[in-house]
């Protein structure tokens, strides 16, 4: 392993869902950070984006005045149960989370007045659960001893077309992200989820677009690894909720994980696999619940498992 290889860590929602789960991950940033520059994506606090969306279509200014105390109310329990392990460090993070609420409350409140949701504006306020999560992350590993640099998404992650379902441009994004290779430093930290067009607007890669951001950002930075941290040990052969003895997929090829997830395997998003696999990147996927698990390796070649069948997916209700 090269002293200045680099390795891309994702972690979800579930990954970021309190604050032992907030120690968790920056134990484990901190481990990777003894053989590797690396670089975190994070997703929003679980159920923080749907309940900022769900803000997004409301029709009055008290129901917006509600979402906004949630966001508030999940935020501030997590840092207060962290202000410990933050220290001096647990204010900054409180002002930075104060000004996204702040930002929420005019665009929720403009949004009242309108009586509709613009999608340009959404995909504003579908950022700002990824924001505050990063902005926690920060002080954490800075209260570490770490030294982690925020990447701005709007900077970093080049896209254009649909507010809410953007397309990357690869080649722009290569290249604002040939600097980032090229710092002294070795830790970096990059909100997923969102990118920003040529007017520096915010726009949405969509849904489990997080995935999508931590993929570009591997391909970007030609890293060594890109794991998908999350609340499940790896790919399973089978829905584990369907299927009682479905077990966890040791490997994977990168053909069978796109199908695998295409067909609904929830764990990793479809557009997770191809800005990596053009690279020979491999992926992942483990879980923060049950670090010392090995999870699934994804790569392009992998022997064919013995029974002929890797696994199975299925879509409801087709």
């Amino acid at each position: 392993m090269s002293p200045s290889a680099i390795r891309v860590m994702k972690f979800g929602g579930t990954s970021l869902g309190s604050a032992d789960r907030f120690r968790t991950v920056t134990d484990l940033v901190a481990e990777a950070c003894a053989t590797h520059r690396v670089c975190v994506v994070a997703s929003a606090m679980a159920g923080v984006t749907n309940l900022l969306l769900h803000g997004g279509h409301v029709p009055n200014r008290d129901e917006a005045d509600r979402v906004l105390a949630g966001f508030r109310a999940r935020h501030a329990e997590v840092v207060a149960a962290l202000a410990e392990d933050l220290g001096e460090k647990a204010t900054i993070v409180r002002e930075e989370l104060d000004a996204l609420e702040a930002i929420g409350r005019r665009l929720l409140h403009g949004m009242a007045l309108l009586e509709e949701g613009p999608p340009s504006v959404l995909a504003q306020v579908s950022s700002l659960g990824e924001r505050a999560a990063c902005a926690i992350l920060v002080g954490l590993l800075k209260a570490r001893g770490l030294a982690p640099r925020y990447l701005d998404p709007v900077t970093h992650i080049h896209v254009e077309g649909d507010p809410l379902q953007a397309r990357p441009k690869m080649a722009e994004i290569e290249a604002s992200f040939q600097a980032v290779r090229a710092e002294a430093g070795g830790l970096w930290v990059l909100p997923g989820f969102f990118g920003g067009d040529a007017a520096g607007r915010i726009l949405s890669l969509g849904r489990g677009g997080s995935d999508h951001s931590a993929a570009l950002a591997a391909a970007a930075l030609h890293a060594e690894l890109l794991e998908i941290w999350t609340d499940v040990a790896g790919l399973y052969s089978a829905d584990p909720t369907l299927v009682p003895e479905a077990f966890p997929l040791p490997e994977a090829s990168f053909e069978e994980a796109m199908e695998l997830s295409f067909f609904g395997a929830k764990v990793l998003h479809p557009k997770t696999i191809p800005p990596v696999r053009e690279r020979g990147i491999p992926v992942r996927v483990c879980s923060s619940f049950d670090p010392h698990h090995p999870g699934t390796i994804i790569r392009e070649e992998v022997p064919p498992p013995p029974s002929g069948v890797r696994g199975l997916s299925f879509l409801r209700d087709l």
